[in-house]
C-alpha cells in the first residue's frame, strides 16, 4: 500500500511553485496561516507547517503579528531570486543575486553564491551521517527530542562556548531550523515594531529583511577595512539615544570575513555593560577563521553583556544541513515559547546529523582542510582581481571564511562592472544588498570558495580591458 504523502508538502510545493514564478513577488505578504488553512480544508498546524518548511528552504520570511513575507533572498535556482533592486535597468537586474542560501546553480557565476561551494561540503561526511541515522531511526531517537532540541549537540555547543570564555549551560541553548529561524527568534526578544536596532554594515541581506520586515527602524554603522566597526558612532549612539539592541559579528563578519581585533571587542563589551544595550552576537561564520583560534565574544569580555550568541553549521557544512542554534541565557524559557509559536518544530533529522558529524571527530577534520582550503582559494582570488580591479580599489583582507569584499573608487565604476558582467551572461553581487542606506554602494562581495583557473578565466572575460 502506498503512504499518503503529508499534505503540508504538497501545500508547499503549490506555494513554491507561486513564488518561483513571480506570483508573489520578494516582500510580498502571503495569506495568513488560517486563510491557506481554510483554501486547502487542513488545520491551522499543517498550513503553519508548509509555510515553515518554506521558511527553513529560505523562500520566506515571519514577521511576528504580520504573517510571512516572500524573502529577498531566496534560493538561487528559483526564478524570482535574479530579479535585481527596483528601479535598476534591465541589465543591471539581470546582473545582480541575492544572497541566496544554496550553492551556484549550473551556469551561475560561482563566485555569487551566498552558500559555500558544493565541492567543499563534506559530502561523504553527510552521506555516512545519513546512514548513521537512518540505523537509529527505529529506536526512536529522532522522535524523543526535547523542544529546545538534541540534548547531546546543545551541549557540544555549550563545551565550545565555554572554550571561548562564555559560561553557558545546555539548558540555555535552543536549537533552530536554520539561521533564518535564528534571526527571527533573537529579534522577537530585543525589538518591536518602532524601535530601533543598530546592525554593523555591511550585514546579512536577511538579517535587514527581518529587521524590516518587523517595522523596526535600522541605524546602521559604518566598518572600515583596517579599523572595524565605528566606535565613535557607537559610543556617541549608546550613551546618547540607546538602541533597543545591537546586532554584530564578531567573529568573521557576514560578506567581510573580518574579525573584532581584541582591543576593539574589549572596548565595545565594556560600551555595552555600562550603558545596558542589549547585542546579538552572529557567529554563523565564526568556525571558518583561518587560523581555527578560539572565537571571541563580547559576553566572554565582560559578564555585564546581555548577549543573545547565534551560530550554526550551514555554512560549514554546506545548506543542506539546516541546523543552528542559540545560547540566550535567562531568556531560554520566552524563546522557547516564541518558537513554540512558530510551529515548535525544528529540524530533528538535521540535529542528529550534525551531532553526530561532530561526535565522530569528522567536524573537526573537515573544518581543519576547509580553513586552508579557503584560505588558499581566497589568495588566487586575490591576486586575479587585484589585477582586474580599476586603481584604487580596495579588496578588505578577510581573517576566515570564503565571502570576500571590493570596495571600488566610484559609484560609476560599479555600474559599468554590472553591466559588462550582464552582457556575458555573468552575475555580480553589489554592496547595496548589505546596507540600504548607502555605505556599501561602491562595494561588490564575491564568493571565493572553490576559485579556480576556469572561475578567473571567466572573470577576465568581462572585467579585463
Amino acid at each position: 500500500m502506498v503512504k499518503e504523502r503529508p499534505a503540508y508538502l504538497t501545500i508547499a510545493d503549490a506555494v513554491r511553485d507561486a513564488v518561483r514564478s513571480g506570483a508573489y513577488p520578494p516582500g510580498a505578504r502571503l495569506p495568513s496561516v488560517r486563510d491557506l488553512g481554510e483554501q486547502w480544508g487542513v488545520s491551522l498546524a499543517t498550513a503553519a507547517e508548509s509555510y515553515r518548511l518554506l521558511e527553513r528552504e529560505g523562500y520566506l520570511i515571519s514577521a511576528p503579528k504580520r504573517g510571512f513575507f516572500v524573502t529577498d533572498e531566496m534560493p538561487s535556482d528559483s526564478p524570482a531570486a535574479q530579479v535585481g533592486e527596483a528601479g535598476m535597468s534591465s541589465d543591471l537586474k539581470r546582473s545582480v543575486v541575492s544572497d541566496a542560501g544554496g550553492g551556484a546553480t549550473p551556469g551561475q557565476s560561482p563566485w555569487a553564491s551566498g552558500a559555500l561551494a558544493s565541492e567543499l561540503q563534506p559530502l561523504d561526511l553527510l552521506s555516512k551521517s545519513m546512514k548513521a541515522m537512518a540505523r537509529t531511526t527505529a529506536s526512536g531517537e529522532l522522535t524523543a527530542l526535547h523542544p529546545a532540541g538534541h540534548r547531546g549537540l546543545r551541549e557540544m555547543v555549550a563545551r565550545q562556548l565555554h572554550l571561548c570564555r562564555c559560561a553557558v549551560a545546555p539548558e540555555e541553548i535552543v536549537l533552530t531550523g536554520g539561521i533564518a529561524e535564528s534571526y527571527g527568534l533573537a529579534l522577537d526578544q530585543l525589538c518591536s515594531p518602532g524601535d530601533r536596532v543598530a546592525v554593523v554594515v555591511p550585514a546579512s541581506p536577511l538579517l535587514l529583511r527581518a529587521l524590516e520586515h518587523r517595522g523596526v527602524a535600522v541605524v546602521e554603522i559604518g566598518c572600515d577595512h583596517s579599523r572595524g566597526p565605528d566606535m565613535r558612532a557607537l559610543r556617541s549612539l549608546c550613551r546618547d539615544n540607546p538602541p533597543a539592541a545591537l546586532v554584530i559579528s564578531p567573529n568573521v563578519a557576514h560578506a567581510t570575513g573580518q574579525s573584532l581585533d581584541s582591543k576593539t571587542r574589549l572596548a565595545l563589551a565594556r560600551l555595552l555593560g555600562d550603558t545596558g544595550v542589549p547585542v546579538i552576537e552572529d557567529d554563523s561564520h565564526g568556525e571558518l577563521a583561518f587560523d581555527g583560534a578560539t572565537r571571541g565574544f563580547l559576553r566572554g569580555n565582560d559578564s555585564r553583556v546581555d548577549s543573545i550568541i547565534l551560530g550554526g553549521w550551514e555554512r560549514s557544512l554546506g545548506p543542506a544541513l539546516a541546523c543552528a542554534w542559540l545560547a540566550c541565557g535567562s531568556r531560554s524559557e520566552a524563546l522557547l515559547a516564541g518558537k513554540a509559536l512558530r510551529g515548535g518544530i525544528g529540524n530533528p533529522m538535521a540535529e542528529s546529523m550534525v551531532a553526530w558529524i561532530i561526535d565522530s571527530g569528522g567536524h573537526h577534520r573537515h573544518l581543519q582542510h576547509l580553513r586552508d582550503r579557503l584560505r588558499a582559494d581566497w589568495q588566487r582570488c586575490a591576486g586575479v582581481l587585484e589585477r582586474l580591479l580599476p586603481k584604487r580599489s580596495r579588496l578588505w583582507t578577510p581573517q576566515g571564511g570564503y565571502l570576500c569584499w571590493i570596495e571600488l573608487p566610484q559609484l560609476e565604476q560599479v555600474e559599468e562592472l554590472l553591466v559588462r558582467a550582464a552582457a556575458h551572461g555573468e552575475t555580480l553581487v553589489r554592496g547595496n544588498l548589505f546596507a540600504r542606506q548607502g555605505a556599501c554602494d561602491r562595494c561588490l562581495r564575491f564568493n571565493v570558495g572553490g576559485f579556480d583557473a576556469a572561475a578567473a578565466t571567466r572573470l577576465e572575460s568581462f572585467m579585463e580591458t
